[in-house]
């Protein structure tokens, strides 16, 4: 048992009401549930109850067991002086006793309790635990083909808006620490997502050591900020090819000129092992460098558009000559295409940095249709392929359900899945999914 599944029973009201009464005996009606609350004080806000003939409006405190408003020390907290009811599992204490525990406000005076253990259907309980138990991937996967395409695509949609507000504030976290300088969240947002998970970690650190503002001083020199972005990811250490002598040498000049005192990465941080060299880190860098000298405002140029095809145009970049023939200081490309954004990548950063940044600029200013433009860019990019959202392809092709008839074809969907997956199935949250709170009915 959670508290939880406490709480979806008393707000959906889903346990037996007749000849309710608290532990004392006394009837009790319940006129409004209250509203859930997230914040400090009782679970449940803004209740009303009959309780005898006096009506009481109030919060409402759920634990599993009545001795946790003790231990929890709710009898010495101000934020508990207006609790109507405690409602819990079970009283084990008035079992043994076979008297209700007394509860207490900070003042003394007594709170009610409704104990539910008794009063919840036995079906509805064993498929809950049936959801927390199962050892499938999807605790619903072979109830999924009962769901209607409606309760799903709203599900997805909420899903997917679920995780822009997550993710946006992991942006503002940023955006806090940099003392509200969105060019400089953007430029630190923006890296680390550009090692595609293999080198999320390096480039994360390389955006801490290397600062936007030191790049936009030099936007005008491309052969500068290939030296600050190769010298600070520490591929300029011994060079020995004519090329990366000659960033070094850039870079050496850099750093005494401004007497820089720093503590680069060294090229063992990055990871090449089983990789392509289309996604060697030396690549991902020499397109940073590029994207960076494109886009000197970064953020604007991240979250200020109207259509779709304006950003994908943003990303379509070449790096400098010498990347476009070598994907390592020594080693060269059998064909120039590879050196840049491939499609996947792009569609990758789309869904990663710019629908994120383009919801949270808009969340942050206050603007209505903060959630609108990011829908609108992730519909335009194809759904995803990859072990999540295989599953979710599993599960509709067993219910003779594409994801046409879904009417989200689309990486909008396949976000949804995903956050759907890791935020409700994996941790077996299913009350946090509409799928879920439509099968438990």
């Amino acid at each position: 048992m959670t508290e939880d599944f406490l709480a979806y029973l008393w707000q959906f009201q889903y346990f037996d009401k007749k000849n309710l009464k608290t532990q004392k005996g006394e009837p009790l009606e319940v006129l409004a549930i209250g509203k859930r609350n997230s914040n400090q004080g009782a679970d449940f806000q803004g209740a009303s109850l009959r309780i005898g003939k006096q009506v009481w409006h109030g919060s409402v405190e759920l634990h599993l067991h009545v001795r946790d408003w003790l231990r929890h020390a709710h009898e010495q907290d101000s934020h508990y002086n207006n609790v109507i009811l405690h409602l819990v599992w079970e009283d084990e204490k008035a079992k043994k006793e076979k008297k209700a525990t007394p509860i207490l406000r900070q003042d003394k005076t007594p709170i009610p309790t409704l104990e539910l253990k008794s009063r919840v259907s036995p079906h509805l309980l064993e498929k809950y635990y049936r959801f927390l138990r199962t050892e499938v991937l999807i605790p619903c996967q072979a109830e999924w083909a009962t769901v209607s395409p409606l309760i799903k695509t709203n599900a997805l949609k909420m899903a997917l808006l679920q995780r822009l507000e997550r993710k946006s504030n992991d942006v503002f976290q940023i955006l806090n620490q940099k003392n509200n300088d969105w060019e400089e969240t953007s430029y630190i947002w923006l890296l680390r997502h550009f090692g595609f998970k293999v080198n999320n970690e390096p480039f994360a650190r390389l955006a801490e050591i290397l600062p936007f503002k030191s790049l936009r001083k030099v936007a005008d020199n491309p052969h500068l900020i290939e030296a600050l972005i190769f010298g600070m990811a520490g591929f300029l250490e011994n060079p020995t090819t004519a090329y990366q002598k000659e960033l070094a040498q850039h870079f050496s000049f850099y750093v005494h000129k401004n007497n820089w005192q720093y503590k680069n990465l060294k090229r063992q941080n990055w990871n090449f092992l089983r990789l392509r060299p289309a996604n060697f880190p030396t690549v991902r860098l020499a397109q940073v460098a590029a994207l960076l000298q494109k886009m000197p405002h970064l953020f604007s140029a991240l979250t200020e558009w109207r259509q779709a095809k304006e950003v994908i145009q943003t990303f379509s970049i070449e790096p400098s000559t010498y990347w476009q023939a070598h994907y390592d200081f020594d080693k060269k490309w059998k064909s120039t295409s590879y050196s840049n954004l491939g499609k996947s990548s792009i569609e990758n950063l789309l869904i990663n940095v710019v629908s994120i940044l383009t919801y949270s600029k808009k969340k942050y200013y206050q603007e209505s249709d903060a959630g609108f433009h990011s829908f609108l860019l992730l519909k335009t990019i194809k759904a995803e392929s990859n072990q999540i959202t295989e599953i979710w392809d599993s599960l509709n092709e067993k219910s003779n359900l594409d994801k046409k008839s879904l009417a989200l074809p689309h990486a909008g969907a396949t976000q949804g899945f995903i956050e759907l997956y890791s935020q409700a199935c994996q941790q077996r949250a299913c009350l946090n999914c509409i799928i879920g709170k439509e099968l438990l009915k």
